[in-house]
């Protein structure tokens, strides 16, 4: 279904003539660690590979609906399997139970993890560095996988929040911030302690919607903007990429801060003239428990569910807790 292809949908006086609003949430989110891309950790060349899956993922959105990706550079304590402590299946439970160190200090914790395992199943053979475990079967089939892969696919949260450091937005996310040169990336590589902290990159992509309610005619309208086009792609991608620097208000953003403002109530303008679009309803919440359940950032505390509402109030930019939508 290519983008635009129902924009007949909103050439119609009613909905044309409605006050609407945009109402956004998380479509699907994908998150890397960064330091997959230092080789020097594996023999296994892992950059070549995310960098290629990335451009797949990019791809395949391509040939359904074009999107923007909105990424977020993110702290998160550093984590690393203990190497020890070897993994082992307790006998009983049939769950696997490993050590992992935390932070500068390497603080040990203790993870227990149910694959659903029953007393007739073989039970897979487990290795692991402090970067990557491997998991071997009977069968000579090996999946080896990240700390962070791993922590997130088994639902895993020791607890700490992820940190937003920076928000952007990009249409190739195997470049940007991926590779080659990025100023806010160099930034957050430089002002954060690696010692302490890892870096995670994520990208998201949104499903915006556009509502009207009470028209004219008293009929009820409910758009997606990938399907009508009412709002071209980079609009849309710049408009979110900037609602979501002005609400996480890292101070690693600050030095752009009077012109991020600036541009996105001059797209806010423009929608309501436009669109008759008066305000943006977020709602970012990823599913599941893992290292992305609960985000913060120097201005934000930690929470699983970032619910907010972007709007003008005259010529004032309003960022909002909650939504009358979501609520």
């Amino acid at each position: 279904m290519k983008r635009g292809m129902f924009a007949w949908l909103i050439n119609n006086d009613a909905y044309k003539k409605s006050e609407k609003d945009w109402l956004v949430e998380l479509q699907m989110v994908q998150t890397y660690w960064y330091g997959l891309l230092d080789d020097r950790r594996t023999d296994v060349p892992v950059r070549q590979a995310l960098i290629e899956y990335l451009a797949r993922l990019r791809r395949e959105i391509e040939e359904s609906l074009e999107k923007r990706f909105i990424y977020f550079i993110m702290s998160h304590k550093r984590v690393r399997f203990d190497t020890s402590r070897k993994p082992r299946f307790e006998f009983f439970s049939r769950m696997l139970k490993l050590g992992i160190l935390v932070g500068r200090e390497r603080k040990r914790m203790t993870v227990n993890v149910d694959f659903g395992f029953s007393r007739r199943d073989a039970i897979p053979h487990v290795e692991i560095s402090e970067d990557f475990i491997t998991f071997s079967g009977h069968d000579g089939a090996k999946q080896t996988m990240s700390v962070h892969d791993f922590l997130s696919i088994a639902e895993i949260n020791l607890g700490f929040p992820t940190k937003v450091e920076y928000v952007g937005y990009t249409r190739e996310p195997e470049v940007r911030p991926t590779r080659g040169k990025h100023e806010g990336l160099t930034q957050i590589l430089h002002r954060v302690s690696n010692e302490d902290n890892d870096i995670l990159v994520s990208f998201n992509l949104f499903k915006v919607t556009s509502y009207a309610s009470g028209s004219p005619t008293m009929l009820n309208f409910m758009f997606a903007n990938a399907m009508t086009d009412e709002v071209t792609v980079d609009l849309e991608g710049k408009i979110l990429e900037k609602c979501f620097i002005m609400y996480f208000d890292s101070e690693n953003q600050s030095m752009n801060k009077t012109k991020e403002r600036a541009e996105l109530v001059n797209n806010l303008k423009r929608l309501g003239r436009e669109n008759r679009i008066g305000a943006v309803h977020i709602r970012y919440e990823p599913e599941g428990t893992s290292l992305l359940s609960t985000l913060c950032s120097s201005n934000v505390a930690p929470t699983s569910r970032h619910v907010f509402t972007v709007s003008l109030k005259g010529e004032d930019l309003s960022i909002s807790p909650g939504s009358s939508y979501f609520e």
